[in-house]
């Protein structure tokens, strides 16, 4: 409503400056059979109005701009009236963001009435989950947020997930059937479908070992309902071939968002 009002505003100052610049008069337009015929009328009185010949169509032109700026000038007033009256009466908490002014552990205990997206994700992000070994801040990268990862890689794909506002995990604990324990390098919450993706960065491909036990993840995933291009994300590099950035940015933007 606020965005509308400025509009409505920067409308009328814009109709109004144009009013201003008008010619004197009203238009009249007679319909005749070799075409309409206008009149400038200067006076209420004058039923005819001065003739406009056609070579002063511009004219014309002017008078009708201004009766319609004219009109369009009363609606616009009249919207940004009802606005104001609107937000004047209206509450400063809506009804849903109600939960958003409560403490923390009454929010764990209520249901609310709709979760906004950004209470959705504030919710998720504030769940407690397990996370991997510590990382000794020696031998990780520290991100923009302060927390710790492991490779140059994790540091570049956390700090454009933040840096285009995705709610994510880092390192969390889960469990795949028939495979064990894993913790995804990414868990993270595309808020507008209100869907987790899991996103396994594999940054040793060169590496025949690390290929073997990636792959073998991999299919653990899959066996368990998570698909790529769906809840599973899949990133790689190698020595000669690494992170490119234009690609992360990509991927955010298409499953991510």
């Amino acid at each position: 409503m606020l965005n509308r009002l400025r509009q409505l505003q920067e409308h009328r100052k814009k109709t109004e400056r144009g009013i201003k610049r008008a010619p004197e008069g009203k238009l009249r337009i007679s319909n005749k059979k070799s075409g309409p015929q206008y009149y400038c009328r200067k006076d209420k009185k004058d039923k005819t109005g001065i003739y406009i010949p056609k070579g002063d169509i511009i004219v014309a032109k002017k008078l009708a701009q201004k009766d319609y700026d004219l009109l369009t000038l009363k609606a616009l007033k009249s919207e940004i009236m009802a606005i104001e009256k609107f937000l004047k009466a209206y509450p400063e908490a809506a009804a849903e963001e109600v939960y958003l002014h409560m403490t923390g552990q009454r929010k764990e205990l209520i249901n609310p009435l709709d979760l906004t997206d950004e209470m959705y994700a504030e919710r998720w992000l504030n769940e407690e989950f397990e996370r991997k070994n510590p990382i000794d801040p020696d031998k990780g990268f520290t991100t923009d947020h302060g927390e710790i990862v492991r490779s140059k890689s994790e540091w570049i794909i956390a700090n454009l997930l933040a840096k285009y506002g995705v709610p994510y995990r880092y390192e969390c604990k889960m469990l795949l059937v028939g495979f064990g324990t894993v913790h995804p390098d990414f868990i993270v919450l595309n808020v507008r479908e209100r869907k987790v993706k899991y996103w396994e960065h594999e940054g040793r491909m060169d590496d025949s070992d690390y290929v073997e036990k990636a792959i073998r993840r991999e299919r653990a995933y899959i066996r368990n309902g998570y698909m790529p291009g769906d809840t599973l994300i899949l990133t790689s590099e190698t020595t000669s071939q690494p992170l490119d950035t234009i690609i992360i940015k990509s991927i955010i933007e298409k499953y991510c968002l």
